[in-house]
């Protein structure tokens, strides 16, 4: 290397290595052999690592996702002047009960069977937009047409 000048981040390297009295990576031999088998072996672990991390994962998704519909459905609420608390919407789709106006606690139930059959519609369709709509005033329209006749 006599007359080349190593790059910067070489030179870091070089110079962290040598204040741990750490041996540079090139000269560097492990003290076995690598195998196909050892291989083989590296790659099942791998495989089993990642299968655990995926399961481990997948198990706190639901969680995360209810978490985030309570708390989307309050939020989306309250924009409507409903004043029921993350808590107690969270109590609603627990199945307790609440201390609430029977309109705001119909429209938590509403949100909450709306956001379930949303999977199952297209974002194009007029008939899946008036069926979403529907859901969501089911149980008030007919208490609103009543209060003004």
């Amino acid at each position: 290397m006599a007359g080349r000048s190593l790059p910067l981040r070489d030179q870091w390297i070089k110079v962290a290595a040598d204040s741990y009295g750490l041996r540079a990576m090139s000269n560097y031999h492990p003290p076995l052999t690598v195998t196909p088998r050892i291989l083989a072996l590296v790659a099942e672990i791998s495989e089993h690592v990642g299968l655990l991390t995926a399961y481990r994962d997948a198990t706190l998704t639901p969680q995360l996702r209810r978490g985030n519909r309570i708390r989307t459905i309050q939020a989306s609420l309250a924009i409507e002047n409903n004043t029921l608390s993350v808590e107690q919407v969270t109590a609603l789709l627990d199945g307790k009960r609440v201390l609430g106006l029977p309109r705001e606690i119909q429209e938590v139930r509403n949100a909450f069977a709306t956001y379930d059959a949303m999977p199952g519609w297209c974002a194009e369709s007029q008939g899946d937009l008036l069926a979403a709509h529907g859901m969501l005033y089911c149980g008030r329209l007919s208490k609103l047409k009543r209060a003004t006749k």
